[in-house]
């Protein structure tokens, strides 16, 4: 994932489909007949429409071309109507389809954007695909990422390491043991010898920058998010449908200051597997910011006490 900028929401999102996973036992199954697969899914989130390439266009496909080793990548656009403050916000999306020559895999490019940011970046999108590249292993990728690692920290509490940096706005503290993940504009960590047991943070910012929310909003956030989630990986569960959270407090890095949040806990269950999700909704400096934590549903008794010690020490910074 990577953001055009800092100042607004329009994103890139790649992912991964597996080749098995995506033809379902289709051989000769092409890209066309999968998004139209796609479709049916999204046709119950909220204003889903279809972007055809003009009034008079008979295909959806809104543009294609032959990239890297002679793959065709196809394109389609959409958008949605996102619930925000009492009103819905039009998002537009753009995906990306094209499949790795080695493994069949199928990668799905998605460009997001707030409807009226979207034409801005539509030059830098071709140019992303003219760039796309496929990495084997007798041809490495060169990288001067720096390899995650813990930072230091004043007044780190005891048997904690911190992940955090310039760019963000909070520092997250994780126990000492856990692994640092690097992930562009995601800040993550991974249990040791546990790689399904992750936190990270995610921030959204908010339309029209507002400071606050309210609770009431808190909810409507989250139900725009459960309603995505849903249609995405499918059916979202809890404990209690009529309880969906829990009001919790954030602290602040230096201060005694706690900000607002909200407390999610629902299960998801993605390729036979129920995983649960212990989610934090707050809002600091006109942002939205997510604290999640996932696990198997059957190993959550068993981390449920440190995703907590997790919650009670991740601090904004002041």
């Amino acid at each position: 994932t990577a953001y055009f900028t800092k100042t607004e929401s329009s994103m890139l999102t790649l992912v991964t489909v597996p080749a098995a996973e995506w033809s379902a036992g289709v051989p000769d199954k092409t890209i066309p007949q999968y998004w139209d697969e796609q479709k049916v899914k999204f046709s119950s989130m909220k204003g889903y429409e279809v972007i055809k390439p003009s009034a008079e266009a008979q295909s959806e496909l809104y543009f294609t071309d032959v990239i890297a080793d002679n793959k065709q990548l196809f394109e389609y656009r959409y958008l949605l109507k996102i619930p925000q403050n009492g009103s819905d916000v039009i998002y537009r999306f753009s995906q990306a389809f094209f499949e790795n020559p080695t493994t069949g895999d199928l990668y799905i490019l998605t460009y997001s954007s707030l409807d009226g940011y979207f034409d801005k970046h539509l030059d830098e999108l071709k140019d992303i695909y003219k760039n796309i590249k496929f990495v084997t292993e007798k041809e490495p990728l060169e990288s001067d990422v720096p390899t995650p690692e813990f930072v230091t920290v004043e007044n780190t509490p005891e048997g904690y390491s911190a992940i955090t940096g310039e760019h963000v706005d909070y520092v997250l503290f994780v126990p000492s043991d856990w692994i640092p993940l690097l992930n562009t504009g995601i800040t993550a960590a991974s249990a040791p010898n546990a790689p399904t047991v992750t936190c990270n943070v995610t921030a959204f910012n908010l339309q029209n920058n507002d400071n606050r929310i309210d609770p009431g909003d808190f909810d409507s956030y989250f139900s725009a998010f459960e309603a995505t989630l849903s249609d995405t990986l499918g059916a979202v569960t809890f404990d209690d449908p009529n309880a969906k959270y829990t009001a919790s407090k954030l602290g602040v890095l230096g201060t005694t200051a706690l900000l607002d949040a909200r407390n999610y806990v629902y299960r998801v269950t993605v390729g036979g597997v129920e995983y649960t999700y212990d989610q934090y909704i707050s809002i600091y400096q006109g942002y939205v910011y997510q604290l999640t934590f996932c696990c198997k549903t059957a190993d959550y008794a068993a981390y449920a006490p440190v995703f907590d010690g997790i919650a009670a020490n991740f601090r904004f910074k002041g």
